[in-house]
């Protein structure tokens, strides 16, 4: 067996059983531990092993170590630490985002950040064999190794800083790398202006051919079909929208020449005003509004009965004549006798008659 030697041990915890194998040992309990000062941002716990540490939380910070394993496979994990109130050490998974950036897991209700660019250099020093935690000038062996990791790790830190449309549009130039790295040169608005230009190009070459009309809009690249589908549904839905109202239309002109009758309008008027009247949300002012519509229409059908309308009016009487008006519009365009006599009413001559009657029979009843 290998020897290992130990350097620069530290013992923070001596603790004695309570029942001792050894005699004469006696039963004791030693146990001391000293609250340790928080490290500072940038200061490593273990400087022969921490690669780089983690951002501050709950007071404790953690060492990020990168290693190869002997298949060359390489090896990130995070050591163990304690926050000032916590008695008990953990740890942390690591592991990668969907945009490539190192995350460590949640633990304790808590987490940590990670420089990343840190953490990428050190795994690109580690591939080219050499120390992460070297600082003596010699990682570059000579040859310029240094310039060439540098490269690396400046362009991989500008991936890193990539938006979410940017990082999307930078993948799909995978198989130009040129091009990949004039992008990442851009500044952010050049970016955005080539993202802008590369979309409208793909819109032009894919032409919207149909708007849904719930708005959906369909491209050319949807096919026929799903085009000739969409222009189906939206005609149906439009045959069935136009029943609907034409059929809601007729309840309102039956309803119209039942219990607005007497009202003057046409048949679409009055139904129209029970429309208007349906729509009001408030059930309480809905009701009180139809029912002074029918109160309207009851006292409009006591005046039909007083102006004695029909055979009971005097030859050449303005109620005679108005009557006869009425028959004669009856007779043109169909429908009731109260809507033709209603459209008599509306006319000028009609609406004159209208007002003589009315002064004669309240001259009746004054005399």
């Amino acid at each position: 067996m290998a020897k290992r030697e130990l350097y620069d041990l530290e013992i923070r915890e001596w603790s004695g059983v309570g029942a001792p194998a050894h005699k004469p040992a006696k039963a004791a309990i030693m146990k001391r531990r000293d609250k340790q000062p928080t490290p500072k941002a940038g200061e490593p716990i273990q400087k022969e092993l921490a690669d780089l540490l983690t951002g501050e939380t709950d007071g404790h910070q953690h060492g990020v170590i990168v290693s190869k394993y002997g298949n060359g496979k390489m090896n990130i994990w995070v050591t163990h630490a304690m926050g000032t109130d916590d008695d008990t050490t953990h740890s942390h998974a690591i592991g990668r985002d969907i945009d490539g950036k190192f995350k460590l897991a949640m633990v304790a209700g808590h987490t940590h950040t990670i420089d990343q660019a840190a953490l990428t250099q050190a795994m690109l020093a580690l591939t080219k064999g050499q120390d992460p935690m070297a600082d003596d000038g010699t990682q570059g062996g000579g040859d310029g190794g240094d310039d060439k990791l540098q490269k690396q790790v400046d362009r991989l830190t500008k991936i890193l800083g990539l938006n979410a449309d940017e990082r999307a549009h930078f993948d799909k130039l995978e198989d130009d790398t040129d091009a990949q790295d004039a992008f990442l040169e851009k500044s952010a608005d050049d970016r955005q202006a080539e993202i802008k230009e590369v979309q409208k190009a793909a819109e032009d070459a894919d032409p919207v051919v149909y708007t849904t009309a719930k708005g959906v809009q369909l491209r050319k690249s949807a096919g026929e079909l799903a085009i000739s589908q969409a222009r189906e549904i939206d005609e149906q839905a439009s045959k069935l929208a136009k029943y609907e109202a034409e059929r809601e239309q007729a309840a309102f002109e039956k309803r119209a020449e039942t219990e607005l009758s007497h009202l003057t309008g046409d048949v679409k008027s009055r139904a129209a005003l029970l429309r208007s009247v349906e729509s009001i949300e408030d059930k309480d002012q809905r009701n009180t509004a139809l029912e002074a519509l029918k109160s309207s229409n009851a006292e409009m059908a006591k005046a039909f009965e007083t102006r004695g309308v029909g055979s009971d009016a005097s030859p050449g009487s303005p109620e005679d004549k108005l009557d006869k008006m009425a028959k004669g519009i009856q007779e043109r365009d169909g429908g009731t006798y109260h809507g033709a006599y209603a459209k008599a009413v509306e006319s000028p001559e009609g609406s004159k008659l209208y007002d003589q009657t009315l002064t004669q029979t309240v001259e009746q009843k004054e005399s």
